[in-house]
């Protein structure tokens, strides 16, 4: 009797290399696409940055978070009316 094949083996490999372009309707290779700093290399269509990848743009180095953990001291210490 035939076995189903398992869903892992059944994924397409090459899922998620590509990227359709909304205003020139072609399929873009995501790497050309982040090269360009998600510019479509055929029609010069923007794609969204998320604000991580806008700041890497505009200031061209990545950004790096110092004293995350720092936090504001109270040194009046006050205490409001309400708890």
């Amino acid at each position: 009797m035939d076995q189903p094949t398992p869903p892992y083996v059944r994924r397409v490999k090459t899922e998620g290399l590509w990227t359709k372009c909304e205003n020139f309707r072609a399929i873009v290779w995501k790497k050309d696409l982040d090269a360009n700093w998600r510019i479509c290399p055929k029609c010069q269509h923007h794609f969204r940055l998320s604000a991580t990848e806008r700041l890497e743009v505009l200031l061209d180095f990545r950004l790096v978070e110092h004293d995350v953990a720092l936090a504001s001291n109270d040194p009046l210490k006050f205490t409001g009316t309400r708890p």
